[in-house]
């Protein structure tokens, strides 16, 4: 892979592929960790309190250029985090899967992913994840690659009841597995393909806040799928700032999940 960020190019790759097939600031009273799960975090099937999320390209952005700390599951202390431009923009997205249909559970709840570094080849984990897939095992590559922030699609209201999360590059087995999805811009059919992405919820300091983590259990796993073209231009909002984003191709599903550390 070249040095170009892969969560700026993969919808690239998936369109050609379509075609062919049809650090840290020192805290004067240091922080717990946040909390972590054991190997009973997969024992339950009780519905996570997270939105399955269609994720777009973003064509049109400037760097933030904000230094935050945040503090994820894989950091023993805050970190202090760069960021960079916004490289997806997620609508919360209804999810057909033969005739299981999974709604959207708050629809106020969007996100935008950042760019704020670029994964090291030689760092990694194992870990096992499980949501309405099944359970996988997938290689995490440190350090996270991008932030999703809770952000305000005009004219909804703001977001109440996702995290912040850090998203870490994944390798893993291909799932094929088809389904509909329908979400404010669009529905279609696509599958489902390689898993891209792991996001764990992130505690976050900004302009001299916490934002704590609502929802410790629910991560996000990230997956590849065929693109679903469209194009559109909205006004957003978030903690960092208020940005006009036009968005293209749709090539990201990412699915509530449960993860626990093989090693």
């Amino acid at each position: 892979m070249s040095a170009l960020p892969k969560w700026m190019f993969v919808g690239a790759f998936l369109v050609l592929l379509y075609a062919l097939s049809a650090s840290q600031f020192v805290l004067a009273h240091p922080l717990p960790p946040p909390e972590t799960e054991s190997a009973a975090a997969l024992a339950p099937d009780k519905a996570l309190p997270l939105n399955h999320f269609l994720c777009y390209q973003i064509t049109n952005s400037t760097p933030v250029s904000e230094t935050v700390r945040t503090q994820d599951q894989f950091d023993v202390r805050p970190k202090r985090t760069r960021v960079g431009q916004s490289v997806r923009f997620c609508n919360p997205v209804q999810k057909t899967k033969e005739t299981v249909v999974t709604p959207i559970k708050f629809p106020n709840d969007h996100l935008i992913a950042y760019r704020i570094g670029q994964h090291d080849p030689n760092k990694s984990l194992n870990v096992e994840v499980k949501n309405q897939f099944g359970i996988q095992q997938l290689k995490v590559y440190k350090p996270a690659e991008v932030l999703m922030t809770p952000t305000r699609k005009l004219p909804h209201p703001k977001p109440q009841n996702t995290d912040h999360f850090k998203c870490y590059y994944v390798e893993g087995l291909s799932l094929g597995i088809a389904v509909t999805l329908e979400d404010q811009f669009q529905k279609g059919d696509t599958v489902v393909a390689t898993p891209f992405a792991l996001c764990n919820p992130t505690r976050k300091y900004h302009k001299d806040k916490w934002t704590e983590v609502l929802h410790p259990k629910a991560h996000l796993v990230c997956y590849q799928i065929q693109p679903l073209p469209f194009t559109a231009t909205r006004d957003t909002a978030n903690q960092f700032r208020k940005e006009t984003i036009t968005v293209t191709l749709a090539d990201l599903l990412c699915v509530p999940s449960r993860k626990q550390i093989l090693d």
